[in-house]
């Protein structure tokens, strides 16, 4: 083979692989969304919770536990986890009537709360811990469903979930906004126990339980379905 050729076979090899997308360091990814400062204030007060978005965000509509809103032209759900907060208070109630052992309080570091997404639907699933602004530790899950031509990404903390439509280009920007947003939220969860009934939250969780389980691992008309279950405009 004379030298021009291994030249140009050299070049065009290099211009395939410029052209083949790298896949994506979800665990990179995370790690570099908890390393951005926090936002010093947030500048969205709902009733139940407060949180930040960035400046380049576009609601489109807002309830006072729902909030459905776009980056970049995709869409973003943000929902308070009412069932998993009243849960949780209930569970608090019933082991400080039992009188909770020394020994179990080493289960307060754990998770206290599973994810919408079953395991068996996600392509990535990792957790954590971070600060948030009232300077609690709180514990999240972050999953990625592979749809047909996008992917779901999840972020929950057992107080809000998270749920976004994205495709590669511009999964870093919106997964660093999310992270930003959720360590963000103030929650009142006392207000949010006295405010829902039991009845409310079995209405709560069977809807969001149809919403994730059913809709992300058969299709990827997922922005149909939001669509359909978005919050209404007060």
């Amino acid at each position: 083979m004379s030298l021009r050729k291994l030249m140009t076979a050299l070049l065009l090899l290099l211009l395939v692989s410029g052209c083949t997308p790298a896949a994506i360091n979800y665990d990179d990814l995370v790690k570099s969304a908890l390393s951005r400062p926090m936002p010093e204030a947030t500048n969205h007060n709902k009733k139940y919770y407060r949180y930040y978005l960035l400046p380049d965000v576009g609601i489109k509509q807002s309830t006072q536990i729902s909030t459905l809103y776009e980056i970049d032209r995709k869409p973003i759900m943000l929902d308070l986890d009412v069932a998993n907060i009243v849960a949780k208070r209930y569970t608090e109630i019933t082991e400080n009537n039992e009188g909770k052992e020394k020994g179990d309080q080493k289960e307060d570091s754990k998770i206290q709360f599973s994810s919408l997404i079953k395991e068996e639907a996600v392509s990535y699933r990792t957790t954590g811990t971070y600060v948030d602004g009232s300077d609690k530790e709180q514990h999240f899950i972050f999953s990625i469903v592979d749809l047909e031509k996008h992917k779901a990404v999840v972020l929950e903390n057992g107080q809000v979930d998270m749920m976004a439509i994205v495709n590669d280009a511009n999964m870093d920007m919106i997964v660093q906004s999310m992270f930003t947003t959720m360590r963000s939220i103030t929650v009142n969860e006392d207000l949010v126990v006295q405010d829902f009934s039991k009845k409310d939250i079995i209405t709560y969780h069977e809807r969001y339980e149809e919403f994730f389980e059913h809709a992300i691992p058969e299709s990827g008309a997922i922005s149909d379905i939001i669509d359909k279950t978005a919050p209404k405009t007060e």
